[in-house]
């Protein structure tokens, strides 16, 4: 998957212009996605590990 796109024209001189993709358009919100897990992967990684014994705990009495 690619995060910009490159445009050529056939002009001498040469010009090419580069444009975001979607995905380069989400990168902003995929970086802040990134960055909380990274300063909360503590507390996230407690968090699912109750999860877990929930859904496990779970199954066992169903």
């Amino acid at each position: 998957m690619k995060v910009d796109a490159q445009n050529s024209f056939p002009e001498i001189p040469p010009k090419v212009e580069y444009t975001l993709t979607d995905l380069g358009k989400l990168s902003p919100v995929i970086n802040q996605i990134i960055q909380f897990g990274l300063q909360h992967q503590f507390r996230l990684s407690g968090n699912f590990q109750r999860f877990n014994q929930i859904i496990f705990d779970f199954q066992m009495v169903g």
